[in-house]
């Protein structure tokens, strides 16, 4: 009885205490110097977005185990996002739970327009495909891939600000322009073996690359037009380069030579 009695000052006051909190609180919330966070949420076509705070997450809509996102233009066409009012305060993308496919310019930032400006997104294991301009001209700093990924798109990831780079393994296909000039700070980049396609231009322009692993079968063309790495490895699993994919001038035995002049096998180590 003695101990109950002890703590019922200082089970009164914690009470007081936080119901002066709340009271103080309400005309914060009232003027907007604290601000409630919204949720929005919607479908567009078969999948189901929500967007809370800063994260917008895309699965596929009730019913649907699986789904491809659909694909968008340059004509005003517009996925049903992008009219919330949440939608220019996202930065996080995630899209997950069986969407396999992300449509044609889903996420590509429009100039004229006021929209998200995403800094990261992130894949789980479904999503097979990004397609063409997915989320080109945006202000992605971090990509996390997940391993089932099969395919980018043509300039899927064009004029971003990649701070990292790391490919899956899984990946088959990376189209024109995938990457192009789309990396500001990455000095190092693994092209894995699986890859079956690299596509023109596909990591062009992106002049912080200091190593370039190459274990895949073909590069194609100019796929890495105006860089000059420090070091270049080139496994025995690879069977052709394509012309101009890359700028720098290659030493042979003290010589130097433009890509052009070499064939696979002067040019491993030579950089």
């Amino acid at each position: 009885e003695n101990v109950e009695k002890n703590h019922r000052p200082i089970r009164i006051a914690v009470v007081c205490a936080a119901v002066m909190m709340a009271v103080a609180l309400v005309p914060l919330f009232a003027d907007g110097l604290i601000a409630e966070e919204t949720v929005e949420e919607g479908n567009d076509g078969d999948v189901h977005w929500v967007i809370s705070g800063d994260t917008m997450t895309i699965t596929p809509k009730e019913g649907k185990d699986k789904a491809d996102m659909d694909d968008y233009d340059d004509a005003g066409e517009e996925p049903n996002w992008r009219k919330a009012e949440g939608w220019p305060n996202v930065k996080n993308v995630e899209i997950k739970g069986g969407v396999t496919c992300v449509g044609k310019r889903a996420f590509a930032w429009v100039d004229d327009k006021d929209g998200a400006k995403i800094e990261t997104v992130t894949f789980d294991g479904s999503v097979k495909k990004i397609k063409e301009c997915a989320f080109i001209n945006q202000f992605i700093q971090t990509i996390n891939f997940s391993e089932g990924l099969e395919e980018i798109g043509p300039t899927a990831f064009g004029y971003c600000t990649l701070a990292s780079l790391t490919l899956p393994a899984s990946l088959k296909k990376i189209g024109d322009n995938g990457f192009f000039m789309s990396v500001e700070s990455v000095h190092e980049l693994v092209l894995p073996e699986t890859l079956e396609y690299v596509g023109w231009e596909s990591f062009g322009g992106i002049g912080s690359l200091k190593r370039v692993t190459i274990l895949c079968k073909e590069v194609g063309g100019e796929a890495f037009a105006m860089v000059a790495p420090e070091h270049l490895e080139i496994s025995s699993n690879v069977k052709k380069i394509g012309e101009n994919a890359f700028t720098c001038i290659f030493v042979v035995d003290g010589q130097e030579h433009d890509f052009n002049d070499l064939d696979i096998d002067q040019l491993r180590g030579t950089v």
